[in-house]
């Protein structure tokens, strides 16, 4: 499993980016919403948060972390380096 180091700030840059996007806004205020119903029978939805940082719960197990598409080039960049084709390869 690849595990990556994430600085403060740039969880920070990461959690302003989810409050400036419709999708992982509306995921984040469900999952508060959720949490705080006193109902004990809960959904459970394919979410969650750790420090702050959305995960996409994968059928594996995993967790992937969600970027708002806001940051994903940014992010590709920083991973891959300059050139990177990212998603949209020809």
């Amino acid at each position: 499993m690849l595990s990556v180091q994430l600085s403060n700030d740039f969880k920070s840059y990461i959690r302003a980016a989810y409050y400036n996007n419709p999708k992982w806004s509306l995921v984040i205020a469900e999952l508060d919403r959720v949490g705080r119903d006193p109902d004990p029978v809960k959904p459970r939805l394919p979410y969650d948060i750790d420090d702050g940082l959305l995960y996409s719960k994968q059928a594996d197990g995993d967790f992937w972390l969600c970027i708002p598409d806001s940051i994903k080039e940014e992010i590709f960049e920083i991973a891959h380096g300059e050139g990177y084709l990212g998603f949209h390869r020809s």
